[in-house]
C-alpha cells in the first residue's frame, strides 16, 4: 500500500506569481481559483497571480493566498476516474 503526503508552504513564503503557472496548466487546478474567488466574493485568484506583494502581507489575504494554490495543487494530484496519477511539483518560490 502506498500513501501519499503533502506538504504546503506557509504565511511568509506568499509571493505575487504564486499558482499561476499551475491554474494556466491545469484546468482543475483553474476550477480551484474560481472556487475560491466565488466562495471569498474578491478575486484571491488575481491578488494570487498579479500581487501586489504588500496586499499579500495582509494576513486576512494571505491565509487564503497560502491555502487556494495548495489546494489547486493538492487536487490536481488526486486524478479523477479512469486517469492515471501525474506528479506534480509545485510550491512557494520566488522566481
Amino acid at each position: 500500500m502506498s500513501k501519499t503526503a503533502f506538504l504546503f508552504p506557509g504565511q511568509g513564503s506568499q509571493f505575487a506569481g504564486m499558482g499561476k503557472s499551475l491554474a494556466e496548466a491545469f484546468p482543475e487546478a483553474a476550477r480551484v481559483f474560481a472556487e475560491a474567488d466565488r466562495a471569498l466574493v474578491f478575486s484571491i485568484s488575481k491578488l494570487c497571480f498579479e500581487g501586489p506583494d504588500e496586499e499579500l502581507k495582509r494576513t486576512e489575504i494571505t491565509q487564503p493566498a497560502m491555502v487556494t494554490p495548495a489546494g489547486a495543487g493538492a487536487r490536481q494530484a488526486d486524478p479523477a476516474p479512469g486517469r492515471s496519477r501525474e506528479t506534480i511539483t509545485f510550491g512557494c518560490r520566488r522566481p
